[in-house]
């Protein structure tokens, strides 16, 4: 008995430490993409920076994220906000897996804060060689969705504090008898 009055409130502790850890990692983030462009995006962040992006633009699978800086189409950063608008000047800049009609197969998704829109701009090269800009476009959030592993461990100690109750009820019934 005195054991699981010290092993209640150590459960309740460690779910209390734990918690704090849930929202620390990667977010995924599900837009719909209209205007001039069309697509479904995925972007994956994590401390407000993009780490992934998968989904389709204009018809066409994006294959890959390009590096930050100024070696790729559009200078991106990679910034990520939570809020509208979700990109900055300098947006995420991303390969696609077949060129477009047009012969475009690199892209740059960013946030024009002069005209209040989303425009992405494209070229042939995924070099920052200047690109064809088309707009605007319009970036809808369908849905977010974070893996909660605070979550998880609470059930857990939860699941742990009721066996502990049920086998404390259980041998008090035995004993009665």
């Amino acid at each position: 008995m005195l054991k699981t009055r010290l092993l209640c409130p150590f459960l309740f502790l460690a779910a209390a430490m734990l918690a704090p850890a849930a929202h620390a990692g990667a977010v995924t983030y599900s837009f719909g993409l209209t205007g001039v462009d069309s697509g479904s995006l995925a972007i994956t962040e994590t401390s407000g920076l993009i780490s992934n992006i998968t989904g389709t633009f204009d018809g066409l699978t994006i294959s890959s994220i390009l590096p930050t800086g100024g070696g790729s189409i559009g200078v991106p950063d990679d910034e990520f906000f939570t809020t509208p608008p979700y990109l900055d000047g300098s947006g995420v800049s991303f390969a696609l897996t077949a060129a477009d009609p047009d012969g475009y197969g690199f892209v740059n998704l960013s946030w024009n804060s002069v005209l209040s829109a989303y425009y992405a701009e494209q070229s042939v090269t995924s070099a920052n060689t200047g690109g064809v800009a088309f707009g605007p476009d319009s970036l809808t959030l369908l849905s977010a969705s974070a893996p909660e592993p605070g979550s998880v461990i609470l059930v857990m100690i939860g699941l742990a504090a009721g066996l502990v109750m049920r086998s404390r009820m259980v041998q008090g019934s035995s004993s009665a008898r």
